[in-house]
């Protein structure tokens, strides 16, 4: 593989001795930079799979299957309804389309209110909203909150779906409060 690199632009000419110290510091600055760098998209990618607790676990290292904690958090799930009906009768780019856009309304609801997805279950989302040091009701409130961003979401993307004659989504959605057991 390449080795890291790191460049430099300034506004003005750069003196020799000036270019010369800006060299021996690119190359002992760009290993560890292209290593925070590195670390940095892991992190983006595993909260984007994993959500960001379970990210945060991961790059600790406390990730082993057999181990897990208890936590007080809101679930939520949601589900499109019919979908099996509608990806047999659709063909299976539109199928896709659909399913993404439905994640991007309901996982970005989730996200915004700070609750994390812990799983894309086939036309479903399992999504939690821990208690920690905040009320149940503070976790609560920003699970309905969620909920009624992702309604919205819905509906202008049903809006868009009718608009181009396909069938509009139709979906539910639950919410638990209780411990359980994460991990």
């Amino acid at each position: 593989s390449e080795s890291p690199r790191l460049n430099w632009v300034a506004v003005r000419t750069l003196a020799e001795h000036e270019s010369n110290t800006l060299d021996q510091v690119a190359r002992f600055a760009a290993a560890p930079l292209a290593a925070l760098a590195a670390r940095s998209a892991l992190s983006a990618l595993l909260e984007a799979y994993l959500g960001q607790r379970s990210a945060a676990q991961v790059l600790a290292g406390r990730s082993r299957r057999e181990v897990g904690e208890t936590i007080r958090a809101v679930l939520l799930y949601s589900d499109l309804r019919d979908f099996t009906a509608l990806s047999e009768e659709t063909d299976a780019e539109q199928v896709v389309a659909a399913l993404n856009a439905s994640f991007d309304r309901i996982a970005g609801a989730v996200h915004a209110f700070g609750g994390e997805v812990l799983k894309f279950i086939g036309d479903g989302v399992l999504a939690i909203f821990p208690v920690g040091e905040r009320s149940a009701s503070v976790a609560c409130e920003a699970a309905l909150r969620a909920i009624g961003a992702a309604r919205a979401g819905m509906a202008q993307l049903n809006q868009d779906r009718a608009r181009q004659g396909m069938p509009e989504l139709q979906f539910g959605m639950a919410l638990h409060l209780g411990d359980m057991v994460w991990g």
